[in-house]
């Protein structure tokens, strides 16, 4: 629910927001290219001003770890999505800096997005059927790199607002954080730890973290509000493909209109390690990562240990891709439930044809009382924003998508899904809809969905999506359901990084 200091906009207010938005995504439209000719698309922690971003790249690659690699955009390590981060496009972030002549250990960046959203039905108790949303969300980051090493530095501001909606629209922390500190801690950077040759990086303040396909912990883009933990993150990597992050951090809780509360004033805290092993002689083609999460809250009502495993072949042309992911949580006395688990699998086939189609299957199951704790959906189920029907708890769901790159730097694709209740007699996550009889069945109904995503220029990224959400027997007779029958939704971004 929206509080009472948000207001409607008048038309004249409505027109100032988006010349404001697309005067601020051609401000920095046309930066030069470094040395007068594109880039070779690798990525050179030496000089950031004259780097790009690959997304498919892994700590281990790089020469030195950087703590500002997921400054502004995700590491999505499996090349195959995107909406979430933006796989498959080069990045560049060389344009402000360059201008200005910044020294090569000083990084100056950000990024500003404008984003619409409108839907029409709806599936949530309480609020609005026709909702819409204008968000804008600017980053502004600052790092200091090899100049004093070991010893380095990062701070990052991240404003985020919305505008165009009701008393009833669906607005929360996830939507709004004006103002706030992203990031802001001090690192040690080691090319060498005991002798071993295993760069490290220890980075102690409000940090940010990506691990594994971030399903459980991640730095979400496509959300207008940013993950941000305070803490202890210690990363290290090696050429072998050998991968750590463990971390003992507070889950920063966010406000809408003020400074995010310091470590002391956070009622959770998150601890674990995240292991990413080196490719096996017998099965070079497979990576395998394994992962424990610890999780407390003063309550008692978020106590438990996640131990998971993902496997995982990354998708080639002419052969098959696939991941399969499972987690076990164990829950302490408080929670109404010892035991929750969720499994992930999908396999995927790229062709050597036009528009390098890829093909991809992918099933679901989450039991009922599983934790979501701070991953991200949108890269694998539908947008978020002010929709985001589904969560990974009480969750049976199916899907295909065909993904296709007609010209460089341009994707699309389109999904169809089909979902069901895992449980009919337990609540539908995020919905306020529940039938502990259940007389309303399990079947949640189809979506299909259209995105595209456009890296117009070295600088300009476009995004534009429409999802059809087909309402099945659950939402359409479960006590208190709004009434409606199917949600039409869409979404229209642009986001310049300078």
């Amino acid at each position: 629910m929206l509080d009472d200091s948000f207001k409607p906009a008048s038309g004249r207010k409505l027109l100032a927001l988006i010349l404001f938005g697309i005067s601020s995504q051609t401000l920095y439209a046309d930066p030069p290219y470094p040395d007068g000719k594109k880039s070779d698309g690798r990525f050179s922690v030496s000089s950031w001003r004259n780097a790009v971003i690959d997304p498919r790249q892994t700590a281990a690659e790089f020469t030195h770890p950087t703590p500002t690699q997921l400054a502004l955009h995700e590491d999505t390590r499996v090349t195959d999505e995107f909406g979430e981060a933006t796989s498959e496009l080069t990045v560049y972030a060389n344009g402000f800096p360059d201008q200005i002549r910044l020294p090569d250990w000083l990084l100056l960046a950000g990024s500003h997005r404008t984003r619409y959203e409108y839907m029409n039905g709806q599936f949530r108790q309480g609020l609005r059927s026709i909702d819409q949303q204008l968000s804008h969300r600017t980053r502004l980051l600052l790092a200091i790199q090899e100049r004093l090493d070991p010893l380095r530095f990062t701070i990052e501001l991240q404003d985020s607002r919305v505008h165009l909606n009701e008393a009833d629209s669906n607005v929360n922390t996830g939507h709004v954080n004006q103002f706030d500190i992203q990031q802001l801690h001090i690192d040690f950077h080691f090319k060498r730890i005991l002798n071993f040759d295993l760069p490290t990086e220890i980075q102690l303040g409000r940090v940010n973290m990506d691990l594994g396909r971030g399903r459980w912990i991640a730095r979400n883009n496509f959300r207008n509000a940013t993950n941000a933990y305070d803490g202890v993150y210690w990363k290290a990597g090696n050429a072998d493909g050998f991968e750590s992050n463990t971390f003992a951090v507070r889950p920063v809780d966010r406000k809408m209109r003020a400074l995010d509360p310091a470590l002391g004033n956070n009622d959770n805290f998150l601890w674990g390690t995240y292991l990413l092993l080196p490719s096996a002689d017998p099965l070079p083609w497979l990576r395998a990562e394994l992962d424990y999460i610890g999780h407390s809250s003063r309550a008692g009502d978020r106590d438990f240990h996640m131990f998971g495993y993902r496997l995982f072949k990354p998708s080639q042309t002419r052969q098959f891709g696939f991941e399969i992911e499972s987690q076990y949580q164990f829950h302490g006395r408080a929670s109404a439930r010892r035991f929750a688990h969720v499994h992930h699998a999908e396999i995927d086939y790229s062709f050597d044809a036009e528009w390098n189609p890829q093909f991809q299957l992918k099933f679901d199951y989450a039991s009922p009382d599983v934790d979501l704790l701070y991953g991200r959906r949108m890269f694998e189920f539908e947008p978020t924003g002010i929709i985001g029907p589904f969560q990974r708890s009480n969750l049976l769901t199916a899907a295909y998508r065909l993904l296709v790159h007609p010209v460089d730097q341009f994707m699309a694709s389109f999904q169809h899904r089909v979902t069901w209740l895992a449980d009919p007699k337990a609540p539908w996550i995020n919905t306020g809809l529940s039938d502990p009889a259940g007389r309303s069945g399990s079947f949640l109904g189809h979506t299909y969905e259209l995105r595209m995503n456009w890296h117009v220029h070295q600088n300009v990224i476009l995004q534009a999506g429409y999802m059809f959400f087909n309402f099945g027997k659950y939402p359409r007779n479960a006590p208190d359901a709004p009434g409606d029958r199917n949600t039409h939704y869409t979404y229209f971004s642009t986001e310049v990084l300078f």
